[in-house]
């Protein structure tokens, strides 16, 4: 059977396409996320490894390509969840440590925010977070102040030294709203020239912040007019819980404490940079922006083409395209496109290439191509100047068409061919009467000479004329605007 030309072309065609064209093949994949990092609950989800960064828990996860070699590490965020559902664990999370009269370690600054956020709101009242980094309640009443104390000149008793810079009274602009003493035994403050001390004072402000210190010399023992800061008990936790619970928080304090945290159930695949991102309070909303996922390139070992001048490659470039849902949490497309390149290097990506399996090494182009222009030190490269360009040829006709036109015109009009069409033209054509003319056939000698004839037809027929132009007119502009 033989095959009809146009189809033939189409085979060449797809053929050499097939050869030298770049080809594209898709796929749906999943990530495979780090562990903990997607913890599935009847709620939405939690994450237990990554770093709190503005409003999200940026995170890592990894997408195998088997023709890659390995994993391919992906960055996904997860948003943190808004709601009480923050403020809750991290409640849950402080909780063994407040009630055992644990301190809170790394978290003891977070947690004062916290507090200090529920004091403003009238909440949590007579709770801090103290010197030692335990969640107490404060003491009532204070030490008392026939404690004796170094204020760096001397030792006094505490009621003096609380008159004065550093103490609770009108010496210490920050005490403008009341504050109240604490006692430490195991800070060592040394005040020259009176030696080491037996525990230091701290004087607080009305939301637990220090703001001046004494030194209690060594053998003093604090004196308490009052009970000393206690340990909340489970009922007054309890209590305290429900308060801190509307309160947004810093979801950094559950990081701190090595707890999951919230998040919305769908991650952020490649999210944008988020360094230097400052932290936000999580409560009712989240005020972090929303982040948009991105695609990202991974790319492959060049491949060279055999037979090719100059030497050509070819490249796989993988682009992975978030396609994540509810119901995938983690799905992607993945679209591998074969490149030809004249270049055999191939970018590095950020991958963890398979257990036993080595990895791909980059060629150095110069050390196998020394004389190459982009392998020369800078500097000794130099653009040569272009020679003269020669005069190839004379122009004959300058103006070009016009000019040929303007002097070969008197030229033209004197030919027989053109005295002969101005003899056929109809003459004795005038104004206001029904057209007639005269047509010159008298072309030169006799044998060539027609006549001169009359053409004068009637007038009626110019009428049925006029009137057949008219309906076509009428009959054309229907059909334009209406068709049919």
């Amino acid at each position: 059977m033989r095959v009809p030309p146009i189809a033939r072309n189409a085979l060449f065609v797809l053929g050499m396409g097939l050869l030298t064209a770049n080809y594209v093949h898709a796929a749906a994949a999943v990530l495979t996320p780090a562990a903990g990092q997607a913890i599935t609950t009847a709620n939405g989800a939690s994450v237990a490894s990554g770093v709190v960064r503005g409003g999200y828990v940026m995170g890592q996860a990894a997408l195998y390509i088997a023709e890659f070699g390995g994993n391919v590490t992906v960055a996904v965020a997860s948003r943190i969840a808004a709601g009480a559902v923050v403020a809750a664990a991290a409640t849950a999370a402080v909780a063994p440590l407040v009630i055992g009269g644990l301190a809170l370690g790394v978290a003891a600054g977070a947690a004062a925010d916290w507090l200090a956020d529920a004091h403003a709101a009238g909440l949590a009242t007579g709770y801090e977070v103290g010197p030692d980094g335990k969640l107490q309640r404060g003491a009532q009443g204070g030490l008392s102040g026939s404690t004796i104390v170094s204020n760096g000149t001397g030792h006094v008793p505490l009621s003096q030294a609380l008159a004065g810079p550093g103490g609770s009274g009108s010496a210490n602009p920050s005490c403008a709203n009341g504050c109240y003493t604490s006692y430490y035994k195991f800070h060592e403050c040394f005040a020259a020239p009176n030696g080491p001390s037996n525990g230091v004072i701290w004087v607080h402000n009305q939301y637990g912040t220090v703001v001046g210190q004494f030194c209690l010399p060594a053998g003093s023992q604090p004196q308490y007019d009052t009970a000393p800061p206690t340990t909340p008990t489970a009922e007054q936790w309890e209590q305290l819980a429900q308060q801190l619970a509307t309160i947004p928080v810093n979801p950094k304090i559950l990081e701190q404490l090595g707890k999951p945290i919230p998040v919305d159930p769908v991650p952020v695949i490649n999210p944008p940079d988020q360094t230097g991102v400052a932290d936000v309070e999580v409560g009712a909303t989240n005020p972090a922006p929303v982040l948009q996922g991105r695609p990202t390139t991974v790319n492959g070992q060049s491949v060279a083409v055999p037979g090719t001048v100059p030497q050509q490659y070819t490249q796989p470039v993988w682009t992975v395209t978030p396609a994540n849902t509810a119901a995938n949490p983690y799905g992607v497309n993945v679209v591998v496109n074969n490149i030809t390149t004249g270049n055999p290097a191939t970018p590095t990506n950020p991958s963890t290439p398979i257990p036993g399996t080595a990895t791909p090494s980059t060629p150095d182009v110069c050390a196998q191509n020394p004389n190459a222009a982009m392998c020369q030190p800078v500097g000794t490269i130099t653009d040569p100047s272009m020679p003269p360009i020669p005069q190839l040829y004379e122009r004959k006709y300058p103006q070009g068409m016009v000019g040929i036109w303007q002097t070969k015109t008197a030229a033209l009009t004197q030919t027989s061919l053109v005295t002969v069409l101005n003899q056929m033209m109809p003459t004795g054509i005038t104004g206001g009467t029904c057209p007639a003319w005269t047509i010159n056939l008298a072309f030169g000698p006799s044998w060539a000479d027609l006549g001169t004839h009359e053409v004068a037809p009637p007038c009626w027929l110019w009428d049925v004329a006029k009137a057949i132009m008219i309906i076509s007119a009428l009959m054309l502009a229907r059909q334009l605007i209406f068709g049919g």
